[in-house]
């Protein structure tokens, strides 16, 4: 398991501090942990082609990143859309969206998505519209590990 940022700190206080005669091992011990910790940090990007919300299509999304599988139904006028992860990661974790949308900017009308049923390969988020409009929607998204 990666160190925190903290242990870090330690570890390096500890194997490089100042005026010692510092071992190789120990040099190389500091550096393998900060490499750990840049690696857990790096963001874990997805995307979904959703089309529209509560309309078209539903069923199987297309997906890149690490979504491995998005799958859309509609109920009681929103999107519910079930995202498995290519990655396991612990169910402590965020999830930021950006929208890019295909349609005229008076269209665009998604209110906040909801995330919910996080599991360490999969969430659900569900979506819903302000007003009816067509829209044409790719959904993209963080999830940053806490």
């Amino acid at each position: 398991m990666a160190l925190t940022y903290a242990q870090i700190v330690n570890l390096i206080q500890t194997n490089l501090a100042d005026f010692s005669n510092i071992k190789p091992d120990n040099h190389r011990e500091v550096e393998q942990a900060i490499l750990d910790y840049i690696v857990n940090q790096t963001p874990i990007i997805g995307m979904f082609d959703f089309g529209d919300v509560n309309a078209s299509p539903t069923g199987a999304l297309t997906v890149s990143g690490v979504c491995a599988t998005a799958n859309k139904t509609n109920s009681g006028g929103k999107s519910i859309i079930d995202i498995a992860l290519s990655v396991t990661i612990p169910t402590d974790y965020l999830v930021f969206f950006t929208f890019e949308y295909n349609t005229p900017f008076n269209d665009n009308n998604i209110t906040v998505p909801i995330v919910r049923s996080k599991m360490p390969t999969s969430f659900q988020v569900v979506l819903d519209e302000s007003t009816g409009s067509s829209q044409d929607v790719k959904a993209y998204f963080n999830i940053i590990k806490i």
